[in-house]
């Protein structure tokens, strides 16, 4: 009997001092999760954010024919571009565009805007509707035909269109997007159709 008191006894100390290591163990774990939650956190909703911006530009390789140093900046801007284009954030947008667009929009230097010569504005039909879902770039090359450009960018634009109630469909059809690297940093033109004469 008193061999078994005595198992006894030193089982229960042996399961307090297991209880105590694993409680300071789990103790010690918990301050870690909840030190890394946050940090955590705050990395998952950066990622969420930034998904659909870069989501437009799958083939990371078109932008070789961009000097390595300026590279990065360039698919930078053209992201911005792209979701500000898409969102409809047009004060943004007009941050990104060259000297040459501003001024064609008689806005930017002073000279533009007093001696403005309005843009060409096409007529949408009535009951037309249309919101641009996508705008991903294909190809990007050096602009050979227009001095005032550094590249032209080929993109694939897909489009929700509507006309006079009848069905909603999508469309794609190939646009084009001129970059210019000036006052130190790279800025674009207004997307255009291939084939229209940019002025």
């Amino acid at each position: 009997m008193f061999l078994n008191l005595r198992g006894a006894a030193e089982g229960a100390l042996i399961s307090r001092r297991v209880n105590s290591t694993l409680g300071g163990f789990l103790n010690s774990n918990k301050m870690q999760i909840a030190r890394l939650l946050y940090p955590t956190l705050a990395a998952t909703a950066l990622l969420v954010c930034f998904t659909p911006i870069c989501g437009q530009i799958e083939n990371q390789k078109i932008f070789n024919v961009i000097p390595l140093p300026q590279r990065e900046r360039f698919v930078s801007r053209l992201n911005l571009y792209i979701e500000f284009s898409l969102s409809n954030q047009q004060d943004k947008l007009e941050a990104l565009f060259d000297e040459k667009t501003l001024c064609s929009a008689c806005k930017g230097k002073r000279e533009c805007v007093d001696n403005c010569a309005p843009p060409m504005q096409l007529e949408v039909p009535e009951g037309f509707n249309f919101l641009t879902l996508a705008l991903k770039p294909l190809k990007v090359a050096r602009c050979r035909t227009d001095a005032d450009w550094d590249y032209v960018i080929d993109i694939q634009q897909k489009e929700r269109v509507s006309w006079k109630g009848n069905r909603v469909h999508v469309e794609k059809s190939k646009v084009r997007l001129f970059a210019v690297y000036q006052r130190g940093d790279w800025y674009f033109s207004f997307i255009t159709i291939q084939g229209m004469v940019y002025l």
